[in-house]
């Protein structure tokens, strides 16, 4: 089994493909590694130099709901483990206006003269995994995402009850720092409509918020739960089950989307107007939090002006935005898109001895991740 730090794995952090041509078993890439400040092999992330950092700015990796500042170590277990300094948000080191990190690096490894590094390497087959991106519930503001602090995503409230985030794992409302008694999800924001968002079920959404109920179940036991929904799409190996312990645990799902969503100005309390399409009546709940379970869309590929993946000369799309799926069910897809890559050489050269892999990608560019609320 192979992994990142083998004689056959290279990983090129924060780097870019500019060009690919050739074909199968002879393509050459023009890669672009942009400038690593600091030498990923000679930090040893001991934060001396984000200490004494004046910049603040919001953290991507926690959705904008803390601060970072202008060098920093991504996200806890980053690969390199090393910090990474943004020269967007940087003072400036050209003349340098700052400088403090570097006076203050024990280990000499903060350099504000290195430049982008093009390089050209030969590959004999190409694997794209463009990943995906949560839908922005920005446009279509009908729950009050961009109007109420209590109301957010999925993503969001992910961050929160996690032990690494910016709570540190307590479940706390952003408006004033209590903890939410009244909690409400919202299902297929984003997905499933022909007039905003996206017309295809976004696949992982339900049990998402199944998931995060059951968390909230085991940690705040008295917290009451809502989940407003379609339909209940519970449809892999365990899942049903999952369904089912969450509504033991006393979660209540109503069949019915929000109408409308305003806050209580006095409280900062929301009051969610929804038909319930079961019992066919109107029923109004008071929250604490709303929680959006936003779908998701592919990423925009060409938004950077590149050259288009489709004229890469026998191309092939062995990855692409998916419907979610359960984690071996994710690594199946994984190992196929490589033996399809491998099957590619092999059908042209024959058996390949001791295949070499490089993976490139921006690992350190996280400022698309998130936070698109907070950070707008």
């Amino acid at each position: 089994k192979a992994e990142p730090g083998d004689d056959l794995i290279t990983m090129l952090v924060n780097t870019e493909v500019e060009d690919i041509t050739g074909f199968v078993g002879n393509y050459r890439a023009r890669l672009r590694q942009k400038a690593l400040m600091v030498d990923p092999d000679e930090c040893t992330a001991c934060g001396d130099c984000t200490e004494v950092c004046p910049v603040v700015v919001p953290d991507e990796y926690q959705q904008g709901l803390s601060s970072r500042k202008a060098i920093y170590l991504p996200f806890p277990q980053a690969v390199p483990a090393a910090f990474y300094l943004d020269a967007d948000d940087c003072l400036g080191f050209n003349p340098i206006a700052c400088g403090k990190c570097l006076e203050v690096c024990d280990k000499g490894c903060i350099d504000f003269d290195v430049s982008d590094n093009v390089m050209e390497i030969e590959v004999g087959s190409v694997v794209v995994a463009t990943g995906l991106e949560p839908y922005d519930p920005r446009p279509y503001d009908e729950y009050g995402y961009t109007t109420y602090q209590n109301v957010i995503t999925s993503m969001e409230f992910e961050r929160l009850i996690c032990a690494g985030g910016p709570s540190e794992g307590h479940l706390v409302r952003p408006s004033d720092g209590k903890q939410p008694e009244r909690i409400g999800f919202v299902q297929c924001v984003g997905s499933r409509s022909t007039t905003r968002g996206v017309p295809y079920c976004s696949n992982i959404c339900c049990m998402n918020t199944v998931k995060q109920t059951l968390q909230v179940a085991e940690h705040y036991p008295e917290a009451r739960q809502k989940v407003f929904y379609i339909d209940i799409r519970a449809f892999g190996k365990g899942f049903e089950d999952m369904y089912r312990r969450s509504k033991e645990e006393g979660v209540d799902y109503v069949r019915g989307i929000p109408g409308t969503v305003e806050e209580d100005p006095a409280t900062r309390d929301l009051v969610v107007q929804v038909e319930n399409t079961l019992t066919g009546h109107r029923e109004e709940h008071r929250l604490d939090m709303l929680v959006l379970a936003t779908g998701l869309v592919p990423p925009k590929l060409n938004g950077n002006g590149k050259r288009p993946i489709d004229e890469i000369p026998g191309r092939r799309y062995l990855g692409i935005c998916a419907p979610g799926s359960s984690r071996p069910a994710v690594l199946i897809r994984t190992y196929a898109a490589f033996l399809t890559a491998a099957q590619a050489l092999f059908d042209r050269f024959g058996p390949v001895a001791d295949p070499y892999l490089t993976l490139v990608g921006y690992f350190n560019s996280l400022r698309e991740l998130g936070g698109m609320k907070r950070l707008a």
